[in-house]
């Protein structure tokens, strides 16, 4: 006998059918949202939407086209959240901020601790890798 182990213990199929002895299936029901805390869904709740509902910015920074990354790139435009950016020209590079939406153009966003600003515009390190610190549309939730 193995020290520390009972000579009482059931395979587990055994412990499961003792287990699962007398429980049975709840009836599902509809309750208000407010009523729901702590509940389980009875059956899959699609999503109406994507989550994100666009590409955005994962942190504050500045968006670009990955292959204009490693050189001064003018900045020309701001894009804070809840607006709608304009698309952005090649060579060009956006200030944007969390939760902003990607200009048309832009394919990645560097955060702005390692951009440098100067009367010519920021100084963007490089090599950078297409979709860096960019939420996809749809990555936590797609539609349906």
């Amino acid at each position: 006998m193995v020290e520390g182990v009972s000579e009482g213990l059931h395979d587990l199929e055994t412990a499961l059918a003792a287990m699962l002895e007398g429980v049975t299936a709840v009836e599902s029901e509809s309750i208000e949202l407010a009523m729901a805390h702590g509940r389980i869904l009875a059956s899959t709740l699609p999503a109406l939407m994507d989550t994100p509902p666009a590409d955005n910015s994962a942190m504050d920074g500045y968006a670009l086209r990955a292959a204009d990354a490693g050189r001064t790139l003018p900045i020309t435009q701001r894009v804070p959240a809840g607006h709608a950016p304009q698309p952005l020209a090649p060579g060009c590079c956006a200030r944007i901020f969390t939760g902003a939406v990607l200009p048309e153009g832009a394919d990645s966003v560097v955060r702005q601790e390692v951009v440098e600003e100067t009367s010519e515009g920021a100084i963007i390190p490089g090599p950078l890798t297409r979709g860096n610190s960019v939420r996809r549309r749809g990555k936590g939730n797609a539609a349906g």
